[in-house]
């Protein structure tokens, strides 16, 4: 992302070699105005950029990038993930001081971790597949 002086923003919505289909979330940060969107690839690529609002509700497992929607009550979150890369998964809310980065690991992880309550925004960073189970 880069601002309207063309500078970066700090805000890398992907960074990857080969073929990608995910999702991802921007803007939580606020940390700068992004004017453009920038995309270095080799080969053809598409984007659709569409309002949190359109994102799915929450599910319990995934494979790849995903954002999600979640309203559920407050709870302990168990993660797991068999990639062999970074796994990421974050929680946004409307509060002042979001939870934000819940898991940041590299490869294979299986953990607990503690989750707010909704409204919030669940965004998944990862390579293979993952799951998550709040209780």
């Amino acid at each position: 992302m880069l601002d309207a002086g063309n500078q970066p923003t700090g805000d890398l919505l992907v960074n990857t070699i080969g073929a990608y289909n995910g999702t991802s979330a921007y803007g939580f940060l606020g940390l700068a105005k992004a004017s453009t969107l920038e995309v270095k690839a080799d080969g053809n690529w598409s984007i659709t950029i569409a309002p949190v609002s359109a994102a799915p509700v929450f599910t319990g497992a995934g494979a790849g990038d995903a954002v999600m929607l979640y309203d559920g009550p407050a709870g302990a979150l168990t993660a797991t993930h068999d990639g062999d890369a970074n796994f990421m998964v974050s929680e946004e809310t409307a509060a002042a001081f979001s939870v934000g980065l819940l898991v940041n690991e590299i490869g294979p992880y299986s953990g607990t971790v503690p989750l707010t309550a909704g409204p919030s925004v669940i965004e998944v960073g990862a390579n293979g597949n993952w799951t998550l189970t709040v209780g």
